[in-house]
């Protein structure tokens, strides 16, 4: 038990080294839009797996959006225009907003005791387009707004820190071929 405990904490470090990659980087033929897309990563678990967040950064001619897969053990809707708000380490407050309407769906791997329900949700900022905020200070925690309530959830510093260098990745990397 304990030499899988120690391999599954191996395996998820070297994970959370090369998290945060460049997956798509490219210019749409059709519309010549640049696109840039980071790879996946976990935002947050809470409790025993029944509530959590991954995301991946995606910036498209420009903009950067938050693709968010939020999940938890009860139905939620999101709103258009709803908010998902940064606490910063230096105690401002940056928010972004959902881009549409979101209703969570089950998850197929729940377990029947536990039911999981989950939703991807696209954030934007319209202050501060390209999230130099985020790349500027680390996240202490995010409220996640939904249809009928909110949720806190506090981020790790190494989660924090990953998260900023994705920003700072994404508004870095640049795409051959665009107009």
């Amino acid at each position: 038990m304990k030499s899988l405990l120690i391999s599954l904490f191996i395996a998820s470090s070297s994970l959370q080294c090369i998290a945060q990659k460049i997956v798509e980087k490219k210019v749409d033929e059709f519309t010549g839009s640049t696109i840039i897309t980071t790879s996946n990563h976990s935002l947050f678990v809470k409790g025993l797996g029944t509530e959590g967040a991954s995301y991946r950064l995606q910036k498209i001619d420009g903009i950067t959006i938050l693709r968010m897969r939020y999940g938890r053990s009860k139905v939620f809707s999101v709103p258009e225009g709803g908010s998902i708000i940064f606490l910063l380490e230096n105690g401002e407050t940056f928010t972004m907003r959902s881009t549409d309407y979101r209703i969570s769906e089950p998850n197929s791997t729940s377990d029947a005791l536990v039911p999981n329900w989950s939703a991807s949700i696209s954030y934007v900022s319209e202050d501060d387009p390209t999230l130099e905020t985020l790349e500027a200070n680390r996240v202490s925690k995010i409220r996640i707004y939904l249809s009928d309530e909110y949720e806190d959830y506090e981020i790790k510093p190494k989660i924090a820190a990953i998260l900023q260098r994705a920003v700072k990745l994404v508004n870095e990397t640049s795409v051959r071929g665009s107009r």
